[in-house]
């Protein structure tokens, strides 16, 4: 993708090579020649001197090397995180409900929902148009989920518990669950529970 395109398509100004060919984004001090790379901390400048990078977005008032390639933008690291969209690898997954996915009777379904090997659905759950459970999550009873939210594999969510409309959960966290720990009842010797 040409340096001009990803300024076009995101209204960004572009200064030096336009026609720069940019085949990913990577860090300030990883980036190589044919990637993109952002400065919001004025405090890495002494970095843009040495970067590899075949361009760079950074405010209007960052440019300290004419010789590279820039974006500029009001929030370079707002900027990036739109751009790098374009260089997303993550799979693409189409609705479906895995068959060894076990759902209550009781569970709710949106549309274009996509249920994962060996999820878990208690009683109650709700899940909402386009989002995605990945394999063997645990939802527990009346646990509801927006719309368009992930939840990568192996996550557990406790009953009762409200996750919102377009949320990403990263895989094996638990959400939920007591916290409080134990007080001592000394009375009766022994522990007992907070939940």
């Amino acid at each position: 993708m040409k340096l001009r395109e990803i300024a076009d398509q995101f209204q960004l100004e572009c200064v030096g090579d336009a026609e720069l060919d940019i085949n990913g984004i990577a860090g300030l001090r990883e980036a190589q020649s044919d990637q993109l790379t952002f400065l919001f901390n004025t405090n890495y400048s002494r970095l843009l001197k040495e970067s590899k990078a075949g361009a760079i977005v950074v405010r209007a008032t960052d440019r300290i090397d004419d010789s590279k390639s820039y974006l500029i933008a009001d929030n370079p690291r707002l900027a990036w995180a739109k751009i790098a969209t374009l260089f997303d690898t993550a799979p693409l997954v189409m609705p479906f409900v895995d068959p060894t996915a076990c759902l209550s009777d009781l569970a709710s379904l949106g549309d274009g929902v996509a249920i994962g090997a060996g999820a878990v659905l208690r009683a109650g759950v709700e899940i909402g148009e386009g989002s995605q459970i990945g394999a063997g999550c645990y939802l527990g009873e009346g646990v509801l989920v927006g719309a368009g939210t992930r939840i990568m594999p192996n996550t557990v969510i406790y009953h009762d518990v409200m996750i919102g409309s377009n949320c990403l959960i990263h895989a094996n966290t638990v959400i939920g669950a007591d916290g409080f720990g134990f007080e001592f009842d000394a009375e009766a010797g022994d522990y007992v529970k907070i939940p």
